[in-house]
């Protein structure tokens, strides 16, 4: 084992995860820029947009604090694992951005309640290109999980709509879904759910004990867990699978 190794990947990790609070911050600020100009002045020039976007102040409050400091701290434990699980390899690489980006997307929905885009669409696409060599799972997996993914969680999310007469999810939870399914695979789907839902039932019970309902709990962030931890453990991600058998 190289310690040395170790520990770049794992201030890589940690600076993925610097870089993916960043991002969380400045992205809702970027689209919310784009979205104040009219039509009309879209194509005004860089200096209109670049105006509006100096007005924009980004959003600050404790929970988001919390929430970066954790996002660090789990984008370094992720850079450990990955030099551990595939050595200094592309696959080590490529692990830690996935995580990084999904890291983001979960900020900026814990704090905005929306996934953007322009950040999980290249996300999606990522994932299929780099399985075209078979890193992570073969590209028919890939294809098959993004296609799965985003199809079967519009469908829950259909199913919800009839019952409870309310949307549960939304269009991002849809394609960050696909996005996981395009880098881990058909296989991974139903263990990063699974993962998702556990953490998520967790996470909602004690708020209840704590009485802390003050908003609505984004679905998001639990998807992000649970496709990093479905793609690190690869096959071995299956075991939440027999849990219930």
């Amino acid at each position: 084992m190289d310690v040395s190794s170790i520990m770049e990947a794992t201030l890589l990790g940690l600076l993925t995860g610097g870089c993916s609070v960043m991002l969380a911050g400045w992205l809702p600020r970027f689209l919310e820029a784009h979205w104040s100009l009219d039509e009309d002045r879209v194509g005004a020039g860089l200096g209109e947009f670049m105006s509006a976007l100096a007005r924009m102040r980004p959003a600050g409050s404790e929970v988001a604090w919390i929430a970066g400091s954790v996002a660090c701290l789990l984008l370094a434990a992720t850079g450990f694992y990955a030099e551990l699980a595939w050595g200094t390899t592309s696959q080590a690489g490529a692990f830690i951005l996935f995580a990084g980006a999904l890291a983001s997307a979960a900020l900026i929905d814990l704090e905005h309640e929306i996934i953007p885009d322009i950040l999980i669409i290249p996300l999606l696409w990522a994932g299929l290109l780099f399985n075209t060599s078979g890193m992570f799972v073969p590209l028919s997996s890939a294809v098959f999980g993004a296609v799965v993914g985003y199809s079967s969680m519009w469908t829950l999310n259909l199913l919800f709509q009839i019952l409870a007469g309310q949307s549960g999810m939304y269009g991002g939870d849809f394609k960050m879904y696909a996005a996981i399914g395009a880098w881990a695979g058909l296989s991974a789907l139903l263990p990063t759910l699974l993962i998702a839902l556990v953490v998520f039932a967790f996470v909602v019970c004690v708020r209840v004990m704590t009485k802390n309902r003050k908003r609505e709990t984004p679905f998001g962030p639990y998807l992000a867990i649970g496709g990093v931890i479905s793609l690190g453990l690869g096959d071995s991600a299956n075991f939440f699978i027999h849990l219930l058998r």
